[in-house]
């Protein structure tokens, strides 16, 4: 065939070639834009949805928040008002302490140096310890008074009222003006929240979506308690209320206010939180753990201030594992602080009043508030007059003995396996000092009124070995005894064989204290607890917040709705869905996601225990309908809130409403 024929059929080949391939690039060009308009699509509809859920999680988060910040203050105004009388008691208790340890320092060094005679001076090395202990304390005592009481602070700033411009005061008020502002404002804050929390996370380099919470302006039931509303909880860890306990008369039981109020829903955080319950009767768990003196029959010294061997003894105590309580107590915001002040005193004040001087100060102070003591309150200062020939001349006079509040002693005591005089007395392993549980030896001994020492002289078994040192002895049977390594011991038919313990006791005479009563100061003066305008907890309404799944459906469930433009990357009058568009480019909202979450408290139903949550919720479709009643019922409030758009509000609106018949199918995924 010619080559001539052949040309064209090539060419024309060549041709068509070119035609299937452009149109193979528009095909693959329109999979692309339909996988990136899909993709981008699908991209779109996921952030609309985080929109919604951060919108309604951030309006409930803002009322969990607030709900948790009205507790913590409801709580910090509560230990202001126990701080109160506990800080304004220490100035005078660490005066009170510092002047016993003084007085008995001075005494007990003073003994010291005229020195103990004979075979008596085996006391002498825990008196030089309890001298030098005496010393350490005196060293703790001097830097609190100088601080307190000499010009380092003066506590009544803080603590006295002063027309309410005291440093405690205005923090209790502040923090009761925060509280009312919070809950007056909770609801419009709370939706400021949830279209603030929304836009961020639909926001994009092309548009800004909008959100919306329902309700509009959220309104949850609370109320305004009075300021004796805090007594239950500085008193006895306990919320607001009467007392729910009754006697069989049906009258409150004063003993009631140890009690938790309820045990599953109203506990309160000094029980839920802090753990300040303790067990009241009921059944204890555990094992005896036996005492170091196993005593058969008891002895007694002649001396009336002494411990004596008692007649059972140190027989060993129960050890508690643990109980199953009939009921429980919890302790209050008051208690607490002055067990911290004893726990002080243990670690640092060992031989020192000074917890029971706060005690006794502090509760002086808040009966001036509960129940309003008017008439001053009066507390005897220490004043102590050392030496017995001292104490004898104010004793012996009747015009003065009236002055005596009281006497005080060291006592030193042990027991041997051997009687003094013996050769093996004082042999190691045979004698040991005595102890008491959670107590020292020495210790020092306070006794009220005059105790004259002088008729011990004549007591059998007492001796007078040194001026101002009388020595006591007596012997008491014992089973056993591991400090004097004194097993059991049986004879041969079985029968428990008794040792003979001896008792030394020392008795060193300190002092009397002539000190004055003096007046306790009422920091709470000038303050009327009863006025409507004083600090007072804030609380749900109680009866209309409950815990029922509709009360809390009706004021603690929020809806979120969010809206984000659609339109595609590619080709967008084919793409775009044209859902509530005005311009039909997809850019005015036509997504819609909702969401729905609720504010919770699983561990005590109040507004005094910080444990409120937010949650995000599945809806129900009986619920959405309820929902878009509601939108509907609170697009009057709108303006109200200046975050919300009321033209993107109502398009939204339009649009739940329209999808309303198909809730039951487009929920269910």
């Amino acid at each position: 065939m010619p080559r001539s024929l052949l040309r064209p059929v090539t060419a024309h080949r060549r041709g068509i070639i070119i035609v299937i391939a452009l149109f193979g690039l528009l095909l693959v060009a329109g999979v692309f834009g339909y996988i990136l308009n899909l993709g981008h699509g699908v991209n779109r509809r996921v952030v609309t949805q985080h929109g919604a859920d951060a919108a309604v999680r951030a309006g409930a988060g803002s009322v969990a928040r607030s709900f948790n910040a009205v507790a913590m203050n409801n709580v910090g105004m509560t230990r202001l008002i126990a701080a109160v009388p506990v800080l304004d008691a220490m100035p005078k208790a660490t005066d009170f302490a510092l002047r016993d340890q003084i007085a008995f320092h001075s005494e007990l060094s003073a003994q010291l140096s005229r020195g103990i005679p004979g075979s008596d001076s085996f006391v002498l090395d825990r008196l030089r310890q309890i001298e030098s202990e005496l010393a350490r304390e005196i060293e703790v005592l001097t830097p609190m008074d100088q601080y307190l009481n000499h010009g380092g602070v003066d506590i009544r700033q803080l603590t006295h009222y002063r027309g309410g411009d005291g440093d405690f005061w205005r923090a209790i008020y502040a923090m009761d003006h925060y509280n009312e502002a919070l809950m007056t404002n909770l609801g419009a804050v709370a939706q400021v929240n949830a279209v603030r929390g929304g836009q961020v996370n639909l926001a994009t380099r092309s548009d800004v979506g909008w959100s919306v919470m329902v309700p509009v302006v959220p309104e949850i039931p609370w109320q305004r308690g009075r300021f004796n509303d805090f007594e239950r909880p500085v008193r006895f860890g306990l919320l607001p209320g009467a007392d729910r306990r009754l006697s069989p008369g049906n009258r409150p039981d004063p003993s009631g206010l140890g009690q938790v109020d309820d045990v599953e829903f109203n506990r309160g955080p000094w029980d839920v939180l802090f753990g300040w319950r303790y067990p009241i009767a009921g059944e204890r768990h555990g094992y005896w753990l036996p005492g170091q003196t196993q005593v058969s029959s008891g002895g007694r010294g002649s001396v009336p201030i002494g411990r004596g061997a008692g007649g059972g003894g140190d027989s060993g105590r129960f050890v508690t594992t643990h109980r199953d309580p009939d009921e429980y107590g919890v302790r209050g915001e008051f208690g607490q602080l002055l067990r911290r002040v004893g726990d002080f005193r243990r670690r640092h004040l060992e031989h020192s009043r000074f917890s029971s001087y706060v005690s006794q100060i502090s509760n002086f102070k808040l009966r001036y508030l509960w129940p309003g003591r008017e008439e001053p309150a009066l507390i005897r200062q220490p004043e102590w007059i050392t030496g017995l020939e001292a104490a004898v001349q104010i004793a012996d006079n009747p015009e003065q003995r009236g002055r005596i509040a009281e006497t005080a002693f060291i006592v030193s005591e042990i027991k041997s396996v051997h009687p003094m005089g013996s050769p093996s007395f004082l042999a190691p392993g045979t004698w040991a000092y005595t102890t008491r549980q959670g107590g020292s030896n020495p210790y020092v001994v306070r006794r009220s009124g005059w105790v004259d020492p002088r008729p011990w002289d004549a007591l059998p078994d007492v001796s007078k070995i040194a001026d101002h040192v009388w020595r006591d002895e007596f012997s008491y049977q014992v089973v056993y005894d591991h400090h004097l390594g004194l097993p059991p011991q049986t004879d041969a038919a079985g029968n428990i064989v008794p040792h003979t313990v001896y008792r030394i006791d020392h008795f060193i005479f300190l002092g009397v204290n002539v000190g004055e009563r003096i007046e306790v100061s009422n920091p709470f003066d000038g303050f009327n607890h009863t006025s409507a305008s004083a600090p007072a907890p804030l609380d749900l309404d109680q009866e209309m917040v409950t815990r029922e799944e509709s009360s809390r459906w009706a004021y603690l469930t929020f809806f979120g709705a969010a809206r984000l433009g659609d339109h595609p990357v590619m080709w967008t009058s084919r793409f775009t869905g044209r859902k509530l568009d005005s311009d039909g480019d997809g850019r005015d909202g036509s997504l819609m996601a909702i969401a729905q979450a609720h504010v919770f408290n699983n561990h005590s139903w109040d507004l005094w225990t910080q444990m409120w949550h937010a949650q995000l919720q599945r809806i129900d479709p009986a619920d959405y309908r309820v929902w878009v009643q509601r939108m509907g019922a609170d697009a009057g409030r709108i303006g109200e809130v200046p975050l919300i758009e009321p033209d993107h509000y109502q398009r939204m609106y339009e649009y739940l409403g329209r999808v309303a018949p198909l809730a039951d199918e487009m929920l269910k995924h």
